[in-house]
């Protein structure tokens, strides 16, 4: 409700104003006002009368916007994961539990495109404020010696837009090697631009189409999985069978 102030740089507005913007009813606008005030989430000027203030502006940002809806992504996982785990008959995973539906994250995301772009969002903003492992990894030396142009150096298995891709790029342009996105189709056709990420729809719960020694740079968002999925990833980038006592 106190975007459009916050954006214009209004220092207040009065809850008939926003109620004839919003088409929300006064008295239930002056009630979350009020509540909001009281957390200093906004400024009480006057009666009947709100500011937004720094930390309005803060709740503002995509960061945290985007993030709302991200951690609507798996909050409720967490909270059904003692009902599945009690009962995993149900359904095959909490996500799937607590979302009552029989796929996953992305099937979601492809439902609700709005979702998918907010996770996208969220996590490349997150990780921008974030130091980078290229501050302590020297990938030149360690990794990319005695490689040539056809070598599989690099998979960023689940990479998003394509970030840390092109960041390699950046701080290593004449290293040589193949550098290769992996993630949803629908999110890699709109990765970050570069000449020399070669970017490949995949779905990481089938066969890993790129075999080879190689570095994958698996993500944070990757423990969001249970560990067996890893394990399982892990072995099929290896073109390696699942233990029998693991599957």
């Amino acid at each position: 409700m106190m975007q459009e102030n916050a954006e214009k740089g209004q220092p207040a507005t009065s809850t008939a104003a926003l109620a004839q913007d919003t088409g929300i009813n006064e008295h239930k606008l002056e009630a979350v006002l009020e509540f909001m005030a009281a957390r200093h989430l906004v400024d009480h000027i006057s009666y009947k009368e709100f500011a937004p203030d720094k930390l309005t502006r803060l709740l503002l940002t995509p960061l945290v916007m985007d993030g709302v809806l991200f951690h609507d992504h798996f909050t409720p996982s967490f909270k059904a994961l003692n009902s599945f785990l009690s009962s995993p008959g149900q359904r095959s995973t909490a996500f799937q539990l607590a979302h009552n539906m029989s796929g996953g994250i992305y099937d979601m995301q492809q439902a609700h495109p709005e979702m998918a772009r907010a996770f996208q969002n969220y996590l490349q903003l997150e990780h921008s404020y974030l130091p980078s492992w290229l501050n302590v990894v020297d990938f030149q030396s360690e990794f990319a010696e005695n490689t040539c142009t056809d070598t599989v150096l690099f998979v960023d298995v689940g990479g998003g837009n394509g970030q840390q891709c092109v960041n390699l790029l950046t701080e290593y342009p004449n290293m040589k090697g193949r550098v290769i996105l992996q993630d949803t189709p629908s999110v890699v056709q709109d990765a970050l631009p570069h000449n020399r990420v070669e970017r490949m729809g995949y779905d990481y719960f089938t066969e890993q189409p790129v075999k080879g020694e190689m570095w994958y740079p698996w993500k944070r968002r990757c423990g969001l999985w249970l560990t067996v999925y890893l394990i399982d990833s892990h072995y099929r980038c290896k073109g390696l069978s699942l233990p029998t006592n693991l599957s």
